[in-house]
C-alpha cells in the first residue's frame, strides 16, 4: 500500500488543510510623532502581554541596532518557551521613523509568508503613530479580542499557557467566532455601527463559553482560575 493511501485511510487529519498559527507584532508602550519618540516603558506592558499571550500564538517585537530595547523577565521567559521572538529589523535614519519602519515592515514580511496569520498591535498600550498613513485592516480584528476578559498583568505567564493548553477546544470556537464576526464587520457599510453591534454579539458569545466552561471572572479579571 502506498504511502499516501495508508495516511487517507489511517490519518484522520488526511487531506484537511494545516491549521496556521496566529501572529502578532508586538512593542513596548511607544508613541512616536515624525522623528520623536515618546517611551513610557523599554518593555512589553505587562497587562498588553498577557492580552497578546492569550490570543496569539506567536510574538514578534522586533530589535534595533539603532535603538534597543532589552528583554525583560516576563520577555525571557517567553522567548525561552519559543513563543516571542526578536528578529533584527534595523532601519537607519532617525531613529523613531526607524522603529516605525521596523515595526511595518515586520508585519509585512510575516503576513507576506502567512497571509491573515498576522496582526499589528497598535493602540496606547503599544505602539502609537501620530498621523501614521499605514493602514492594517485587521487593527479591527485586535479591537474585537480586546472585547474579551483578559488576565491581570500579575497573572503568571505560565498560568496562562497551562489554560490555552487546558481549555484548546473552547478556544478554537471562541477564536473562529471573532474570526466570523471580523468578517461581518468588515464587510458593513457602515463600520461603526457594525463594529458596535459585533462588540456585543462577542461579548455574549464570550460570556456563554466562559459559562459552559465554568470559568469565571470581569471585564478586568482573570477568566482561568476555576
Amino acid at each position: 500500500m502506498g504511502q499516501s493511501k495508508w495516511r487517507k485511510e489511517n490519518d484522520p487529519d488526511y487531506g484537511k488543510p494545516k491549521s496556521v498559527k496566529s501572529g502578532l507584532i508586538v512593542s513596548p508602550p511607544i508613541v512616536i510623532e515624525g522623528s520623536r519618540l515618546y517611551a513610557r516603558s523599554t518593555n512589553l506592558d505587562p497587562q498588553e502581554l498577557r492580552f497578546s499571550l492569550l490570543f496569539w500564538d506567536q510574538l514578534v517585537w522586533p530589535s534595533s541596532r539603532a535603538i534597543h530595547f532589552a528583554s525583560g523577565p516576563d520577555e525571557k521567559f517567553l522567548e525561552a518557551a519559543g513563543i516571542l521572538s526578536r528578529p533584527d529589523f534595523t532601519v537607519w535614519g532617525d531613529g523613531a521613523s526607524g522603529i516605525a519602519a521596523g515595526q511595518i515592515q515586520a508585519f509585512i514580511e510575516h503576513n507576506e509568508r502567512e497571509p491573515g496569520a498576522w496582526c499589528l498591535a497598535q493602540g496606547e498600550n503599544s505602539l502609537l503613530i501620530q498621523n501614521n498613513q499605514f493602514y492594517d485592516q485587521r487593527g479591527t480584528l485586535l479591537e474585537l479580542h480586546r472585547a474579551i476578559p483578559v488576565p491581570d498583568k500579575d497573572v503568571p505567564l505560565a498560568e496562562i499557557l497551562e489554560f490555552k493548553q487546558r481549555r484548546s477546544d473552547e478556544f478554537g470556537i471562541l477564536k473562529q467566532q471573532i474570526e466570523n464576526l471580523y468578517l461581518q464587520s468588515t464587510g458593513s457599510t457602515d463600520s461603526e455601527i457594525a463594529l458596535g453591534g459585533v462588540y456585543i454579539q462577542d461579548s455574549q458569545r464570550a460570556n456563554f463559553l466562559i459559562q459552559a466552561s465554568g470559568w469565571v471572572g470581569g471585564q478586568h479579571g482573570w477568566i482561568g482560575r476555576n
